[in-house]
């Protein structure tokens, strides 16, 4: 079942060309490529590391771009200014989930480093 899974993963998000293709560097598909087809047990081939990576470079890719240029983005700020103006206390909420996200990061950055 593990062999399916993470073949399926690798089918449809993965692999050059495909419909869902997430914006990985090719050394990381080409890795994920080898674990998936190597000589491994399948314990080994299918642990569930096997996309950790994968996930990081994802995750940052989201935060260190798309996310900035949302933020940075007309429409947001648009959003923003119409939101605040139907409801006060969307300035709070912003402030906390501002927070949630600085307290997110620094426990990924964290749980990274060991």
């Amino acid at each position: 079942m593990k062999k399916q899974i993470g073949q399926a993963i690798y089918k449809y998000y993965i692999s050059e060309g495909s419909q869902y293709q997430v914006n990985v560097s090719n050394a990381l598909r080409e890795h994920c490529e080898r674990q998936l087809n190597g000589s491994q047990s399948d314990s080994e081939k299918y642990s569930n590391s096997l996309y950790d990576d994968i996930e990081k470079e994802v995750l940052h890719l989201i935060d260190d771009n798309l996310m900035k240029q949302f933020v940075n983005s007309q429409q947001y700020k648009i959003c923003q200014t119409v939101l605040m103006q139907l409801n006060p206390r969307i300035n709070e909420l912003s402030s906390n989930v501002n927070q949630l996200l600085c307290q997110y990061k620094d426990s990924q950055q964290h749980s990274s480093k060991h």
